[in-house]
């Protein structure tokens, strides 16, 4: 029995723009507390030094352990429910457990209900294949890049947003505010995205046909995503830590910390964004393999000289060229994973991906607080232990896509747009 769907022709570019604005919208929301959780911590529970890094390591682990656990399943449920009611699910529970956080009393309420957020409010993978859904196949990679710039914009607007309101009214107010978006970003999808048309009852997969059956390269790919998560977050949760230390030597600035973590983190997200669209032009002329290889060794070179920065502005400048290179490379693994996945089941695997960048970032949080904490709380070897990992996963890419290219040349040759 055929089982492929047969989206609407019409306006489809209206739905796809409408769940990129809405995913903006998520995004910008769900990173407005970003910037300032470890100020958050400070303020609200007074910890400092070594506590500190900790729970603020936790804080960035659970989400994605939750994340790890429950991607799948939202993946499978979007391929026989819907893509579009995972998406509102995902924007429903987001309202409901953001807003609970404005009253917690504790590091570990405040860690409980951030795991809970991980988990049943991934709004990304169930993003992408509903795009996916809708989008004719000749302009996948740039609605992929299109999304990406979408999520990097929203990223580069929560940050500023979370940094300003911290300064000016205080942490609490952060999250009713974040709740008040989530809401507008589903007033949008419920208004103008249709109901996508899920797989009939006597079609739906099974487990064993879900998990049994990858393509070599595409489990590579998935491993991939892993290995990056890890290296990102290595730093990524304590990276607030190191900026202040920085702008504690000029106290004038600690009034500005928010505002200045917000800044790093929304130009950064604004090259991403950049990144993205101009490596997705670029594969008109140049093989997507060759781009994503490029895009992870510039972030590896680009990596490392922040932790040599003698202040908060040249941290600004190295981390937005490492950002640039960063938004090459989610829209080409993600066009590689849509050329090697079955359609029926593009849900289950960007689930199971998305499960595995969850992963990712749950244990390198984790390595980068114990690699600091380690070295009497210096963040070089953090850094280092990125760069080595980036330039690690740039070499046995190399390696594995040319043998790819001799097993399957239609596949990894078709991954090159006209």
């Amino acid at each position: 029995m055929n089982i492929s769907h047969n989206p609407p022709k019409t306006n489809w570019k209206v739905i796809v723009a409408t769940v990129l604005l809405s995913e903006m919208l998520t995004i910008a929301a769900f990173t407005i507390t970003v910037p300032i959780l470890p100020l958050i911590l400070k303020d609200f529970f007074q910890l400092e030094g070594q506590e500190l890094t900790k729970w603020t390591g936790f804080l960035g682990a659970g989400p994605s352990f939750a994340m790890m656990l429950l991607m799948p399943v939202w993946g499978i449920l979007a391929d026989k429910y819907g893509k579009r009611l995972m998406l509102l699910r995902a924007l429903i529970t987001g309202i409901i457990i953001i807003g609970l956080m404005s009253f917690v009393r504790s590091p570990l309420q405040l860690l409980i209900l951030q795991t809970l957020q991980g988990g049943f409010t991934g709004s990304i993978a169930a993003a992408t294949v509903l795009v996916l859904y809708y989008t004719p196949k000749s302009h996948t990679i740039s609605v992929l890049a299109l999304l990406q710039v979408a999520i990097f914009l929203g990223k580069s607007v929560g940050p500023f947003l979370g940094g300003s309101i911290y300064d000016s009214f205080g942490g609490r107010w952060n999250f009713p505010i974040t709740s008040f978006i989530l809401l507008l970003s589903l007033i949008l999808l419920i208004v103008i995205v249709p109901k996508d048309q899920p797989k009939p009852k006597e079609a739906s997969i099974t487990k064993r046909s879900i998990y049994g059956s990858f393509h070599p390269f595409l489990l590579f790919l998935m491993s991939m995503t892993f290995s990056i998560a890890i290296a990102f977050s290595l730093v990524n949760s304590i990276f607030v830590i190191y900026v202040k230390d920085i702008v504690s030597e000029i106290p004038d600035l600690l009034d500005n910390l928010g505002r200045i973590n917000g800044s790093i983190m929304s130009l950064s997200n604004l090259t991403m964004a950049a990144g993205a669209l101009l490596f997705s032009r670029l594969t008109k002329y140049i093989k997507m393999e060759k781009m994503l290889l490029f895009a992870v060794i510039g972030t590896a070179i680009f990596y490392l000289p922040q932790i040599y920065a003698p202040n908060w502005q040249t941290i600004l400048i190295i981390r937005s060229i490492e950002s640039f290179f960063v938004g090459g490379i989610t829209p080409a693994l993600q066009y590689f994973i849509t050329r090697y996945a079955e359609k029926e089941r593009q849900g289950a695997i960007f689930g199971l991906n998305r499960s595995l960048d969850g992963l990712g970032l749950t244990i390198g949080p984790l390595i980068g607080v114990m690699v600091v904490n380690s070295h009497g709380g210096s963040f070089q070897p953090a850094f280092i232990l990125g760069s080595f990992l980036l330039v690690l996963i740039a070499i046995i890419f190399m390696i594995v896509s040319r043998q790819e290219k001799k097993r399957s040349p239609d596949l990894i040759c078709a991954c090159q747009t006209s």
